[in-house]
């Protein structure tokens, strides 16, 4: 009986050492991702404005 404690013991101590672990780098992968999607939707509506205000000042030079 004692071995079967010590074997739930040593299972629960490695699944909350996994888990430190773990977590800490799920967080980081999670903002990660967010910091990137911002910075290329921010690319992105840079390359618009950027095409819209060519296309605005063409359209004064035309006229």
């Amino acid at each position: 009986m004692e071995d079967m404690k010590d074997g739930k013991f040593r299972l629960n101590m490695m699944a909350r050492l996994l888990l430190m672990t773990v977590n800490p780098l799920l967080i980081m992968m999670i903002v990660i991702t967010f910091v990137s999607a911002g910075v290329i939707r921010q690319k992105i509506i840079e390359e618009a404005l950027k095409s819209v205000s060519a296309g605005f000042s063409g359209a004064l030079a035309y006229s």
